[in-house]
């Protein structure tokens, strides 16, 4: 994984926390947060795998 996108998943990583039953029922919060963080489109490869391997 590229550095810049780890450094950009910790800020995620405090508001995901504890949180996991609210953005399974809320999952397009969950997508508008990745994509405030990880500063990409909605439609971005990254950010459709990332909600895709949540639900796993």
């Amino acid at each position: 994984m590229k550095m810049p996108r780890l450094e950009k998943i910790i800020g995620f990583l405090d508001e995901f926390s504890k949180k996991e039953d609210f953005f399974y029922k809320n999952q397009i919060h969950l997508r508008d947060l990745l994509v405030a963080k990880m500063k990409q489109k909605k439609d971005d490869k990254t950010i459709v795998f990332s909600i895709k391997m949540f639900n796993y």
